[in-house]
């Protein structure tokens, strides 16, 4: 599974519209034992509460492994690499209201007027909880769960009935939703991509086989 567990003692107007998918920098419930997430105002942080527990998770201790993305020190495409985060979009952290899980997007790295970004789901445990990578498609296998393909600049995450919705754009004006169903691990299973708006480039949606 594509799990990674941290313990401490401590459609796109209608999903929007309706509030299911998230535009601002803090997401919460109103039932106190679903988390409160809120990102830091220099967006390298990120705070989760739940109960009388606590969590702060810095982007930089994030890491994927990135297939497809552009190599920002050798300025070419790159069959594979490992990236940390470097902040987190404001706009991209929700909350599930059924299950507590909480996704949000990352930036991993900025050149070349391209963005590559990740979207990461954290599973809250008792006294702890698992961070899951969701794995975008592409077109050839995923070597391993700690692997996917780039997202561009991610502007929303919502969860409905428990499916996964990610919204992105690039710098042409281009925009996609990504949809990921309810499955056995919290970062669901890619099940479709709608390009919402045309720009200068139709590379949003997953270049599957």
């Amino acid at each position: 599974m594509n799990r990674q567990w941290i313990a401490t003692t401590g459609l796109a107007g209608l999903l929007i519209g309706s509030g299911l998918l998230s535009t601002g920098a803090i997401a919460q419930s109103a039932n106190t034992g679903i988390p409160k997430a809120k990102i830091s105002a220099d967006r390298t942080r990120l705070k989760l509460r739940w109960d009388d527990q606590r969590f702060i998770i810095n982007a930089a201790d994030l890491n994927v492994q990135v297939l497809d993305a552009v190599d920002c020190e050798a300025a070419q495409i790159a069959d594979q690499q490992t990236l940390n985060g470097q902040w987190f979009f404001p706009g991209s952290v929700s909350v599930d209201p059924v299950t507590g899980n909480v996704a949000v997007g990352v930036l991993l790295q900025e050149c070349y007027e391209t963005q590559t970004s990740a979207v990461f789901v954290f599973d809250p445990q008792p006294g702890a909880y698992a961070i899951y990578r969701v794995q975008v498609p592409g077109n050839r296998p995923l070597p391993d769960e700690f692997s996917t393909f780039p997202l561009s600049s991610i502007t929303g995450t919502g969860f409905v009935g428990g499916d996964l919705v990610i919204k992105h754009a690039d710098v042409s004006d281009s925009e996609a939703l990504m949809v990921f169903t309810a499955s056995t691990t919290p970062a669901g299973e890619y099940a479709g991509c709608l390009l919402t708006r045309l720009g200068g480039s139709d590379r949003l949606c997953p270049d599957t086989p």
